[in-house]
């Protein structure tokens, strides 16, 4: 089996890292346009109870150069996906699966599009991690959790051998045959935390204005034709309570650093929605007017 992992940032790293360690053929792909390329990557991974050291990995900028890969893990940044997945094609076999891992409603879409849905894994990341200036990785917290799942919502062999390979390297995966709904609440969890963050108040300490936040979003998504059951909501609150209090969302550590940032695919796809069906979400309007003013902000 043949791994490539396109980003190499704290996502990449992590997912990447934990492959290289179980003795996989990894190879990283990074974006053509950053500066000083190098043919391979050397940096430290470390968890609460592991410390992962990785040598001289492969890091390509043209993924022509790899061969063919059996499964790809799409680790950018949403608004870098339509850029990210051009030169990916030489990369493609009969049987390749592309895994999207990225935040965001319908985060997918552009590998359908450009792929169709045939080579396309849906998934999702709880994992925490950030990445250092030296590219150092750090997982912020022991739990998380890999979800993966066709998006036709069967179960195949591909799940079988991506569940396998991560489980393998020491990371939690599972399999569900919903992943879009999965996709959905994973995104309406991180809009609401980043929401409350934003405002520059911690979301820990404001459970009824994330409560609210979480109602909002499973409204819009009912009233646009999912099934989201209400027990959604307090179950969110639950998780939300155990995240460690200095947990910051990438969202809002994105703009603490200047950065592009995700939230045109979290709340603001969730405004939009509301708005083509004439559904009134007052908090994300309210929050979404205090984020685009925030000192840093960077239109995507």
């Amino acid at each position: 089996m043949k791994f490539a992992v396109v980003g190499d940032g704290a996502l990449g790293r992590f997912i990447g890292a934990h492959l290289v360690e179980d003795g996989n053929d990894v190879v990283f792909f990074t974006r053509p346009d950053k500066n000083s390329p190098a043919a391979s990557i050397s940096f430290v991974m470390a968890g609460a109870n592991h410390r992962l050291n990785v040598q001289n990995a492969q890091c390509l900028q043209q993924p022509g150069k790899a061969g063919l890969c059996d499964i790809v893990f799409l680790c950018v940044r949403r608004q870098q996906t339509e850029s990210a997945i051009q030169s990916l094609r030489p990369v493609l076999s009969h049987d390749t699966a592309f895994v999207s891992l990225q935040q965001g409603f319908e985060s997918y879409m552009p590998l359908v599009e450009k792929f169709t849905p045939r080579f396309v894994v849906g998934g999702t990341c709880s994992y925490a991690v950030e990445k250092d200036a030296t590219g150092d990785v750090l997982q912020l917290g022991t739990k998380g959790k890999i979800v993966v799942g066709e998006l036709d919502g069967q179960a195949g062999w591909r799940l079988e051998i991506i569940e396998a390979a991560l489980h393998s390297a020491g990371l939690v995966c599972s399999q569900t045959q919903n992943i879009k709904q999965e996709i959905l609440l994973r995104s309406v969890f991180e809009s609401a935390l980043s929401l409350c963050s934003v405002n520059g108040l911690s979301a820990c300490n404001n459970v009824e204005t994330f409560r609210q936040l979480v109602g909002e979003s499973v409204d819009v998504l009912n009233d646009c034709g999912n099934q989201i059951d209400a027990g959604f909501v307090e179950d969110a609150v639950t998780r939300l309570v155990q995240i460690r209090e200095n947990y910051k969302p990438l969202v809002v550590r994105d703009v603490d650093k200047n950065r592009t940032h995700e939230n045109n695919w979290l709340s603001g796809w969730i405004a939009a929605k509301a708005k083509e069906i004439s559904l009134e979400v007052p908090l994300h309007n309210k929050f979404l007017e205090v984020f685009q003013t925030w000192p840093g902000e960077r239109k995507t």
